[in-house]
C-alpha cells in the first residue's frame, strides 16, 4: 500500500490476499480529528475523581467517537481547593484533552463551632480550622464567601 493514501482524508480500498487462493479487501478512512470539548468534573479536597477512560472526538468527516485518554492527574492537583485544570493525552495521538476540575471544601456539622443563646437559632459559625465558609446559590450562580463568625 502506498504510505501517500494515508497522508490525505478520504476513503480508499486496500486490497490484499490471504494464502494463496484468498483474496480481500478492505475499505480505510483517513480523517483527522477536529475537536475535543473539555470536561468538567467536581470532587472534595484530598479525593482525586474518577476520569472517564473515554472522551468525545468530533472529526473533520463530521463523525464523533469516543476515544481512550490517559490523565496526567496526582494528589498534589486536589490539595487545595479551586477550580484546577488537569491535562491527557488522546490515546494513538499526540492530542491534549482537558478536564477542569472543581476541587472544593466538605463542611460537615462536626467540623464547626457553633454557639446559641436560644434553641434552633445560630449566632457564631466558624470552621474549626479557621477557613472562610462558602455558599453557592440553587441556581448555580457564583459562589459567595461568608466571613467567619457570621
Amino acid at each position: 500500500m502506498q504510505a501517500s493514501k494515508y497522508a490525505e482524508e478520504g476513503i480508499f480500498d486496500a486490497v490484499g490476499s490471504v494464502g494463496e487462493n484468498l483474496n480481500v479487501t478492505a475499505e480505510v478512512t483517513v480523517k483527522e480529528m477536529l475537536s475535543i470539548e473539555d470536561i468538567t468534573l467536581s470532587t472534595e479536597i484530598g479525593k482525586i475523581p474518577e476520569m472517564p477512560t473515554t472522551i468525545p472526538v468530533k472529526f473533520t468527516d463530521g463523525t464523533e467517537e469516543m476515544l481512550g485518554v490517559k490523565w496526567k492527574i496526582s494528589s498534589d492537583d486536589v490539595k487545595s481547593a479551586g477550580v484546577k485544570k488537569i491535562t491527557g493525552t488522546v490515546l494513538s495521538s499526540d492530542v491534549t484533552a482537558t478536564a477542569w476540575i472543581n476541587v472544593s471544601i466538605a463542611v460537615y456539622a462536626s467540623d464547626l463551632e457553633m454557639t446559641t443563646d436560644k434553641p434552633d437559632r445560630v449566632f457564631t459559625d466558624q470552621m474549626v480550622n479557621g477557613e472562610s465558609l462558602q455558599a453557592r446559590g440553587m441556581q448555580g450562580g457564583p459562589g459567595e464567601v461568608y466571613a467567619k463568625r457570621f
